[in-house]
């Protein structure tokens, strides 16, 4: 009997102030704000949209790059920041 082996990828985002700094240049915005919004954002659902993008790095940074422009955008409109 013949036993195959299986091998688990785990594919992980990590959100870093750079990612943020980049998102709030394409904003137009003050790239100071960086390190607050990176204890403000929801780095889970960011994470998830990288994940759920793909499994080439260029789409998973698609996908949390414009998780983090909704949420920085829906925390302006909140007056959060």
């Amino acid at each position: 009997m013949c036993h195959g082996i299986g091998m688990n990828i785990n594919i992980a985002w990590e959100t870093t102030i750079d990612d943020i700094e980049l998102v709030l240049q394409d904003l137009s915005e003050d790239i100071a704000l960086a390190p607050e919004l990176y204890r403000k954002l929801d780095l889970n659902a960011v994470e998830k949209a990288a994940l759920d993008s793909g499994i080439e790095m260029e789409l998973q940074t698609v996908g949390a790059y414009d998780e983090i422009k909704r949420q920085i955008k829906s925390l302006i409109v909140e007056g959060k920041i």
